[in-house]
């Protein structure tokens, strides 16, 4: 149990329903880097301390003081969602004292919102005034983005031109530990190790259909991504077994990538 004063410096952040919406959660979970992600409390249970009477919209507040955060109805809903997250991440800045390099940006796409910028007719350049200016960006970041958007373009060009390519992804939903932040269908391999085996089974005869489905229908695969979770999270023996899988199902031949995720390994190994 915490003190009162531990309490006193508590961030909480209130909000309508039973839990948040998914684009603010999204804005708080940047907060997770410094240790300081809010108390979440719906408004009908919202302390009085924090919260007062009748609150009704998405609120964050620290010891005294209080931020509403408003609506943006006017501004359609897309929008409206994404000025609610640079609010919430600029409340959340002042409260911490934490600015991420790439500012109220989440997910793991920021070349994905380039593009957008892009093809709305921005230049270059002024997607990057855009990503330090709407999106609090670093410089650094901003320009990073730009430069990844861009030279994913060709083959992005290249993916028009020839809509029969696909690329398939294999999922394995095993990782070391679960990460708070990660919205994968993933599993701590240490609990879950007894039905990594039965898993690949599984996967083998699932890639033994969709793989001729594909194929079946013109489609061309030029591409083969192994994400997670953490592939190499697997035993040896399993990580054979697993490329083997797809090494027969998907072939390599014809190939343009052949991706793998790749990060801890298992906790249990270094035991």
């Amino acid at each position: 149990m915490s003190g009162p004063e531990e309490r006193e410096h508590l961030i909480y952040m209130g909000f309508p329903g039973e839990r948040p919406p998914y684009h603010v959660y999204e804005a708080v979970q940047i907060f997770n880097d410094c240790g300081a992600f809010p108390v979440l409390v719906p408004n009908s249970a919202s302390p009085q301390d924090a919260c007062g009477d009748g609150c009704s919209g998405i609120w964050l507040a620290k010891d005294s003081v209080r931020a509403e955060i408003p609506a943006f109805e006017t501004a359609g809903e897309k929008m409206a969602h994404k000025l609610q997250k640079r609010e919430i991440y600029k409340i959340m800045c002042q409260f911490t004292g934490y600015h991420s390099p790439w500012g109220c940006m989440t997910g793991v796409r920021p070349a994905k919102i380039v593009n957008s910028l892009l093809r709305s007719g921005m230049t270059p350049d002024e997607a990057v005034r855009e990503l330090k200016a709407f999106y609090l960006a670093s410089p650094e970041k901003a320009e990073l983005a730009v430069e990844t958007a861009c030279n994913q373009e060709r083959f992005l060009q290249q993916q028009r031109r020839h809509p029969e390519n696909v690329a398939v992804y294999v999922g394995i939903p095993f990782c070391p530990t679960r990460c708070l932040y990660c919205s994968f269908p993933s599993h701590p391999i240490g609990k879950y190790v007894k039905s990594v085996d039965r898993y690949l089974t599984l996967l083998e005869q699932e890639l033994g259909a969709v793989i001729p489905a594909v194929r079946n229908r013109g489609l061309r695969i030029e591409s083969l991504y192994v994400g997670g979770g953490t592939p190499t999270a697997l035993e040896e023996n399993q990580f054979r077994t697993l490329l083997n899988i797809l090494v027969n199902a998907v072939g390599t031949e014809g190939l343009a990538e052949f991706s793998l995720e790749a990060g801890r390994t298992a906790s249990r190994r270094q035991n």
